[in-house]
């Protein structure tokens, strides 16, 4: 009888594994059948905006801005060399095109030739000076290859042209830091912060700014 009962015991606990894997075996599907339902959604987008412009472009070949608008949902598609390719031509219609020049130098970015991203960027707003973007993506492409003096330089003509912008103060901020400039960096994180309070990275370099300050004061 005993004997019996253990058994009875070992199929339910046996049940119950076998249905915990099987409910395991079924949420991981569900989780992968999303993200597949998902990225296939995203690929929808990004060639629905690459059929529309194709579309456009066939019509108005000679629009420059056809030309820019198909280039940007091909770089949204990760299609750089046409990308490329629609960019330089919209700079060929209209050689004063400035924004084809910008998104030339965002392609230039992605691929890391940050020299050629510069002087796309400097070509943009030699034509445009008051190209605020231009000017923005400029100081980023100093900021990243550590070129600080002329990322502030770039940081601070962007402000002139759009002083309520956050993502300009952060960045600034981060130039100051890379030349030691600490007091100057904690001014600008909080001016980001303070137009957008809701603004986490310039939070987080803020607080990392107090904390670096706070430990070199305890060292002394």
């Amino acid at each position: 009888m005993i004997f019996k009962n253990f058994k009875n015991l070992q199929k339910i606990k046996e049940s119950k594994n076998n249905f915990h894997s099987r409910f395991e075996f079924y949420v991981f599907t569900a989780i992968i059948l999303i993200l597949i339902f998902f990225t296939y959604q995203r690929n929808l987008v990004w060639q629905d905006g690459i059929n529309l412009w194709q579309d456009v472009v066939k019509k108005s070949p000679k629009k420059p801005r056809a030309h820019n608008n198909l280039g940007m949902a091909y770089l949204m598609a990760d299609e750089i060399e046409k990308a490329i390719k629609e960019f330089n031509m919209a700079i060929y219609l209209d050689p004063k095109d400035y924004r084809g020049y910008n998104n030339l130098g965002l392609v230039y970015i992605v691929l890391r030739k940050f020299d050629d991203a510069i002087a796309a960027f400097k070509a943009a707003i030699k034509i445009e000076p008051v190209f605020f973007t231009g000017r923005s993506n400029l100081g980023r492409v100093y900021l990243d290859i550590g070129n600080n003096p002329e990322a502030i330089r770039e940081f601070e003509i962007a402000l002139n042209l759009k002083p309520d912008d956050p993502f300009i103060y952060n960045n600034l901020g981060l130039a100051y830091i890379g030349l030691g400039r600490f007091d100057e960096a904690r001014v600008a994180f909080k001016n980001a912060i303070r137009i957008w309070p809701d603004y986490v990275e310039a939070q987080k370099n803020l607080e990392n700014l107090t904390h670096k300050a706070n430990s070199s004061r305890n060292v002394y």
